[in-house]
């Protein structure tokens, strides 16, 4: 007779064994998986299929300094520029550096990228002194890489489970052994039992109603690792893209930063360019300008007072140059050769995460995370374009690159963390009610007294008892994931890089640091 799951009274099937399980198969997942399967028996679960990931929305293409105008150092001085002051330099120095050879890997695993002649195409994007995008398909770069590295890790030795949710991580004498895991269909829990585990689970942009991520965006690894004691930093940091669909009863469709690189202008319903007056790059200023800027103009209008005009861009019209996005807004109704549509912001890319050091390693021993679960400190205060999928293969590589070594796997030291408590009295809630909350005190514009509000009322939230199936358990990690995260943007009075307050919208030097948290144990 199996055993009984003690907090759900679930049967727990025959636990898995692995010399690494990896959580999530998005880009990061992916590469990690495969640079470490001729070396380990490696186990990948995915609470949905193998090509549902953030990745497979990716519009936006993968920075690498390759042309004879660039050079890693250029590089290196962009994504300094735009982090604000807190990056982990040694983190964006193993980011530029690697760019060649990540590009080379993902070429070698049969995704092509768009070309230019003999040579492969290079776009310019959002504070990047000069063009260095390469894409897939104009906007659909995620997808191709998606669909080459889901098809070499089916034909490799790697073992897949689809549908299987993990629950919470196994923690044996301080140290990470695994995952309980549910499987979706069944109701049924087992154990994947490992030496280590990677979490690549990608990021929450589902504690917003208006985000580009997927349903699956739901901050699970995140979670997990803090209920397992991991530290996590720059919770605070939510990149809002500034140029998402805005129609009333259409999905927030991203409409890719290379439009904008390409010439796209931000306008108001008079054709006025919105963006010439507020920074000297004006459309190519970094995503938060943009986006606050946008905010801004649409309190004054209402929905449908900006918009992005693509019909003088470089390259050839939308229909051509960006086929793909093209036809999707084509079934809306929208022709973007003729006429400027509708643009909001919507959140997109949480820059903090799991505390890790430069090879991915977290707080906690036996435990890596790579993607947008981790925190490299790389991005610091705001994500460079066009640099989250080059994190993502270069620091997925590293994991591999340690765990398949004879190094010590132990935890990795950090400074102290801060620990802030779930709220004593729980308090039961539907998703929309969390997403009202954190768009509404943790969104684009935050205030001192929206903050505290928040973050108390998300307390009680996240101390709901555990989860039965998969999408209670995403709203419980989403509601510890967003307290984290409201609490952290309450501790930082200041404004810098993606996190603006209004009480405080100066820059404060003496702020200039990653905050660290963890969860506060429970007494007794």
């Amino acid at each position: 007779m199996p055993a009984e799951d003690s907090q759900t009274n679930r049967p727990v099937q025959q636990m898995r064994e692995c010399d690494l399980l990896i959580v999530g198969t998005g880009l990061a997942g992916l590469v990690a998986a495969l640079a470490s399967a001729p070396h380990l028996r490696v186990l990948i679960i995915t609470k949905a299929t193998i090509d549902e990931s953030n990745t497979y929305y990716a519009q936006g293409g993968i920075a690498a300094a390759l042309g004879t105008d660039d050079s890693p150092d250029r590089h290196f001085q962009d994504t300094i520029s735009v982090g604000a002051a807190i990056s982990n330099r040694s983190a964006v120095r193993a980011l530029v550096n690697s760019a060649r050879d990540a590009i080379t890997e993902l070429i070698a695993h049969g995704v092509s990228f768009d070309t230019h002649g003999d040579q492969l195409a290079r776009g310019l994007e959002a504070a990047h002194s000069v063009p260095r995008i390469l894409h897939s398909g104009g906007a659909a770069t995620g997808l191709a890489i998606q669909t080459a590295l889901s098809a070499a890790a089916r034909s490799s030795a790697i073992e897949i489970i689809e549908n299987a949710q993990m629950l919470d991580l196994l923690v044996e004498g301080g140290r990470c052994r695994g995952a309980r895991v549910l499987a979706t269909e069944s109701g049924e829990q087992f154990e994947c039992r490992a030496p280590v585990t990677v979490l690549a689970t990608g990021g929450a942009g589902r504690l917003y109603a208006r985000t580009s991520n997927p349903s699956i965006a739901t901050g699970d690894g995140i979670a997990a690792a803090l209920r397992a004691g991991a530290v996590v930093t720059n919770l605070e940091f939510m990149q809002f893209h500034p140029t998402a669909l805005d129609m009333p009863g259409r999905p927030a469709h991203l409409l890719s930063e290379a439009l904008r690189g390409s010439g796209a202008t931000v306008v108001d319903r008079t054709g006025r360019r919105l963006l010439a007056g507020a920074d000297e790059r004006a459309e190519l200023a970094p995503r938060d300008v943009v986006a606050r800027a946008i905010a801004r103009r649409l309190l004054q209008t209402g929905p449908g007072g900006v918009l992005l005009d693509a019909r003088g861009i470089s390259g050839g019209p939308p229909s051509v140059q960006f086929a793909a996005l093209w036809r999707t807004l084509d079934e809306f109704g929208l022709d973007m050769d003729r006429e400027p549509v509708p643009v909001s912001p919507v959140a997109h890319y949480l820059i903090g995460g799991i505390r890790t050091d430069d090879f991915g390693r977290s707080s906690l021993p036996g435990l890596y995370a790579a993607g947008e679960t981790a925190s490299t400190g790389a991005h610091g205060a705001n994500r460079l374009a066009s640099n989250s999928l080059l994190e993502a293969v270069v620091f997925a590589r590293r994991v591999a690159e340690l765990v398949t070594s004879d190094a010590d796997w132990r935890g990795w030291e950090f400074t102290p963390a801060r620990p802030i408590a779930v709220d004593a009295r729980p308090m039961d809630f539907e998703r929309p009610r969390l997403q009202e909350v954190m768009w509404r005190d943790v969104g684009i514009f935050r205030s001192g007294d929206g903050l505290a509000r928040a973050s108390a009322e998300l307390a009680r939230m996240a101390a709901r008892p555990a989860a039965t199936d998969r999408a209670d358990q995403e709203s419980a990690n989403l509601a510890i994931v967003g307290m984290m995260s409201a609490r952290a943007a309450l501790d930082r009075t200041e404004s810098r890089g993606t996190h603006f307050r209004s009480d405080h919208p100066g820059t404060d030097p003496g702020q200039a640091v990653a905050n660290s948290y963890r969860l506060a144990r429970k007494a007794g």
